[in-house]
């Protein structure tokens, strides 16, 4: 379910957010 909430994030912010977190 996030994956897919990331996949409609229209902004690329979100997309550099979500890879913070997968990182951490």
């Amino acid at each position: 379910v996030k994956q897919a909430r990331l996949s409609a994030a229209p902004t690329p912010l979100r997309s550099v957010v979500a890879s913070l977190l997968l990182r951490r």
